[in-house]
């Protein structure tokens, strides 16, 4: 667990870690890093990767306005080497896929071998004007679903053989229109939890699942 916040103007480089989710050891109190929250966290080549984020306004009534854009790496979670300064901002997801890591975006989607040189692979729909969406790599495919724009909710579903091509599969899935970020794969099915339903930020408290 990496960075994160206590209010808008406090945010944190902590990381801490554990072998069951019920006790914690505190790694360090001060990550190389700076304090973020929202950062996006890969396991990529036996390392884990730390994607931008968002930096604190440092104010507790004013939300993030600037994004971070550098990428750092670990092997052990306490020692932390800078890799590039150039990751595309504002990213949504990461992922891995086609051993390569993806960032997805409301700008689009981006692939790295590295971490330090990123290729921007697709536009347009599924990732225009779209925030809060979820994504996964499931039976051989990237997926993007659901997500929240400046005016309503979706739960429209998207998938891709390669990441650049995008194929609608559902305009209206079974589950009501969200922010469905939640998800994961498991047990061989893709899970989403609740979810944020409306600009109110009414929260879902549903979990559904697809199989192959």
């Amino acid at each position: 667990m990496m960075g994160g916040m206590n209010n808008w103007a406090e945010f944190t480089n902590e990381i801490w870690t554990s072998p069951d989710a019920f006790d914690w050891t505190r790694v360090t109190e001060h990550a190389p890093w700076p304090a973020r929250r929202n950062a996006l966290l890969l396991e990529f080549n036996q390392k884990l990767v730390l994607l931008g984020g968002s930096e604190s306004s440092g104010k507790k009534d004013v939300l993030p306005q600037r994004s971070f854009t550098d990428a750092w790496e670990t092997s052990d979670g306490s020692l932390w080497t800078k890799i590039s300064d150039t990751v595309p901002p504002n990213a949504e997801q990461a992922l891995v896929f086609q051993n390569q890591m993806w960032i997805l975006g409301a700008r689009g989607a981006w692939s790295s071998t590295d971490g330090k040189t990123w290729q921007e692979k697709a536009s347009g729909r599924p990732f225009s004007n779209r925030g809060s969406f979820g994504a996964a790599v499931y039976d051989g495919k990237l997926w993007v679903f659901g997500g929240v724009d400046a005016e309503k909710t979706m739960n429209e579903v998207w998938s891709s053989n390669d990441g650049i091509n995008w194929v609608q599969q559902a305009p209206n899935a079974p589950w009501f229109p969200r922010g469905a970020e939640y998800s994961t794969v498991f047990a061989g099915k893709l899970w989403i939890f609740g979810g944020k339903t409306g600009r109110e930020y009414d929260q879902a408290d549903d979990v559904w699942f697809m199989s192959r």
